[in-house]
């Protein structure tokens, strides 16, 4: 591989320009009456797909893809944020992984999903390669829910 070059990824094949990790994760059940007329969100990973260009510090990668926010609850939700941080594993810890962006989430009703389309730059030098995803949802805690533990979902790593 030349690393004055781009790269590809895909799932662990290696060829040049990008990678792509397509995943999905069903949604995750509520018991019947445990939300007490509360909404229930959960993100929920469609796609994702990265291209790198560069090396080390240099690197830079353009990450692209769907998720859906679901309202498993017995209420709507109001609208809220959404942030996708990189890390090295699957939990999410604010001191050494890094928020690449936050998304709007709209309201959702009771029982609905919002898919999101996002498309962003990692800041120069992020290295996505090895790294998990994690999306949290109602990432500054405005919507009051029957379980606030399960707003988080992972997805890679990535390959």
């Amino acid at each position: 591989m030349n690393r004055g070059t781009g790269w590809m990824m895909t799932l662990g094949l290696a060829a040049p320009l990008a990678f792509a990790l397509v995943a999905g994760s069903a949604p995750k059940p509520v018991q019947a009456g445990v939300s007490g007329g509360l909404p229930q969100l959960f993100p929920t990973w469609t796609n994702v797909s990265a291209s790198c260009t560069g090396h080390a510090k240099s690197i830079k990668c353009r990450i692209k893809g769907k998720i859906s926010i679901v309202n498993d609850g017995d209420a709507p939700s109001a609208a809220c944020k959404l942030d996708i941080w990189v890390s090295k594993d699957d939990t999410l810890d604010p001191e050494t992984d890094k928020k690449v962006t936050t998304l709007d989430v709209p309201a959702i009703a009771a029982g609905d999903e919002a898919p999101l389309n996002f498309s962003f730059s990692a800041p120069k030098g992020t290295k996505v390669v090895h790294r998990q995803l994690i999306a949290v949802a109602d990432s500054t805690n405005v919507v009051a829910e029957s379980d606030e533990t399960d707003n988080e979902e992972s997805i890679g790593p990535l390959r």
